[in-house]
């Protein structure tokens, strides 16, 4: 089986489109010659970044004294930054990088990022916020052929009209009674004939509405927002608020102990394991446990749990984006069912795309028991 490295994927700037994977344990990332991973942009330093696979995770030390910009956030020289999947590195003026650690998938993390674009007020790797563009265009390709229609005849008529009217001022002294008469005939038939053409025009149009109506497109549901890796990973890591109490912290943490003791890394019993190191850490007042042992148990368990709610999560946005409903509502039932914390963004987000999802699967099963 290959080995898996982490990957870089240039997002924005002049290299937007190339990909990098880091398969060194060190490396170097700059503008000079004999950087390992090499950047184009002109304001990037020569030794700009130094990565680093440590025991803790992927590091990166920032060498240059223009320093980095992680997340909207901006780290001076010297720094050291763990990242994870979805963390966004900006770099010089333009060039921006999307990190995604060692055994993640790649495009469900380029996925995930272009969808966070989306979202109202979103901002860059520089913490600038991205305005969205009008897509004026795309509306106007997909107006209905019978408006465009409407339109057209409306506009040739008229001009038609404006040259008859101008016409007959000019040459008004010039007819006889006879012709007059005969030219305002013409003039009501052309009339008569206008008018039932936009009346059926205007018919067709309705139909078309109703039709639209009677049977809405999927995406006349809109799809709720997909939250980013921080936004996943902050949801699970949010601490309880609780009044100490040290007999409480005892039983909690026994019970903490217990579950990973008899089911380990089991996922269907890591939300119940680490919802109870989070309740001992309540009890106790603070922050930490006194014992590295069981620290180091609740931050295992707490990342364990991370990834796969992420996966999971990331993969059941896929397959909704392409219309696999069946897995989709499937994926994001077990989410609720491995992460049951109602109060959460997380849980209250995937309830948004499960119920979304519910809908258009009721409604796809009612047009084909009545295909008209």
């Amino acid at each position: 089986m290959s080995k898996e490295y982490p990957e870089l994927i240039f997002v924005a700037g002049p290299q937007k489109g190339q990909r990098v994977k880091l398969t060194r344990p060190v490396a170097i990332l700059g503008r000079g010659a004999n950087a390992d991973v090499l950047f184009t942009e002109q304001y990037i330093s020569r030794k700009h970044l130094k990565y680093e696979m440590l025991s803790d995770g992927p590091t990166f030390e920032i060498l240059s004294k223009q320093g980095v910009w992680i997340n909207g956030k901006r780290y001076k020289a010297g720094k050291k930054i763990i990242l994870e999947t979805g963390d966004l590195i900006g770099l010089g003026l333009e060039t921006q990088v999307l990190f995604v650690s060692a055994g993640d998938d790649p495009e469900l993390a380029l996925f995930s990022y272009k969808e966070s674009l989306k979202e109202e007020g979103a901002k860059d790797a520089f913490g600038r916020e991205i305005k969205h563009e009008e897509e004026k265009v795309e509306k106007e390709s997909n107006q209905p052929e019978a408006v465009k229609a409407v339109e057209k005849e409306v506009s040739q008529h008229a001009e038609l009209d404006k040259k008859e009217k101008e016409a007959r001022k000019t040459k008004a002294v010039e007819l006889s009674p006879s012709e007059r008469i005969e030219a305002e005939r013409r003039a009501r038939r052309r009339k008569i004939a206008i008018g039932l053409c936009i009346y059926f025009i205007l018919i067709i149009i309705g139909a078309i509405i109703l039709k639209s109506i009677a049977k809405p497109s999927d995406e006349s549901i809109p799809m709720p927002l997909i939250l980013t890796n921080s936004q996943v990973r902050d949801a699970i890591k949010a601490e309880i608020k609780r009044t100490p109490n040290i007999a409480r912290m005892r039983e909690k943490l026994k019970e903490a102990i217990s579950l990973y003791e008899q089911f380990g890394l089991d996922e269907s019993k890591l939300y119940e394991c680490a919802h109870a190191f989070k309740e001992a850490l309540a009890y106790s007042g603070q922050n930490y446990f006194d014992d590295p042992k069981y620290d180091f148990i609740y931050h295992e368990v707490l990342k364990k749990l991370t990834d796969v709610i992420w996966k999971k999560y990331t993969q059941a946005c896929l397959w909704e984006k392409n219309k696999d409903w069946a897995r989709a509502e499937a994926q994001f039932q077990e989410i609720l069912t491995l992460f049951p914390e109602e109060d959460s963004i997380l849980f209250k987000n995937v309830l948004k795309h499960l119920n979304r999802v519910k809908k258009i699967r009721r409604k796809k099963k009612r047009e084909i028991k009545r295909p008209w």
